[in-house]
């Protein structure tokens, strides 16, 4: 489940959405209208041995490569 939030609610009610967050539920948090953060439970650790693999994996396939990312509309 996901909740939409103003920042100004999310600063007053801070402690609760951490409470819901814990529980399992995902907020996302707005200004204006635009997401500044996610507030959820955390995801699956990631040890140093998971990411090596994963970083092999990267360079075998070629590495990173720059892509042209959109510009934020005003």
């Amino acid at each position: 489940m996901l909740t939409r939030i103003p920042e100004s609610e999310a600063a007053a009610r801070f402690v609760e959405l951490l409470s819901r967050a814990a529980a399992g539920e995902t907020i996302l948090i707005e200004r204006d209208g635009v997401a500044l953060c996610r507030l959820g439970p955390p995801g699956p650790a990631c040890t140093l041995d998971t990411f090596t693999r994963f970083l092999q994996t990267i360079h075998a396939q070629g590495g990173v490569r720059e892509v042209d990312l959109p510009q934020r509309l005003a």
